[in-house]
């Protein structure tokens, strides 16, 4: 990830193995080391869990119009479609294959993160998860 942060001239950071390996690289703002906003800028985020997916750094990434680099999960055709509007890896060297494309290929790279960006603030909103729940609780009364 730094090897890819060089080359865009950004900075990389990331939760470690923390809820799955979660990694992020985009721009940070300068003298905000130690914050996790990353710019509006296009950018590349990338979260390494596999099995289920779509915890809340999927949405923050692919709402701010990030292009989002994910790991295949049994559910991700569920929250987005694969390559259209984020990209999928199975592998590591195949994650780092696609973000070298990407970063190659920047007006595709812009095409998935705002395609992406367009899926989350029609699907993945407060207020769309909150009608889904109140949805399934009518059903149960």
């Amino acid at each position: 990830t730094e090897e890819i942060a060089k080359r865009r001239r950004e900075s990389a950071y990331g939760a470690g193995d923390v809820n799955g390996g979660t990694n992020v690289l985009g721009t940070i703002t300068e003298g905000d080391e130690g914050n996790d906003n990353v710019s509006a800028r296009p950018s590349v985020a990338t979260d390494a869990a596999f099995g289920d997916v779509g915890n809340l750094r999927m949405f923050q990434a692919t709402g701010m119009g990030s292009c989002l680099v994910n790991g295949n999960g049994n559910n991700l055709r569920d929250l987005f479609e694969p390559d259209t509007e984020v990209v999928t890896y199975s592998s590591i060297e195949e994650a780092k294959e696609k973000i070298n494309y990407l970063l190659e290929h920047e007006s595709e790279l812009q095409q998935i993160a705002r395609a992406g960006q367009k899926r989350t603030l029609r699907d993945h909103t407060a207020l769309k998860r909150c009608e889904q729940i109140d949805e399934w609780i009518q059903e149960l009364i």
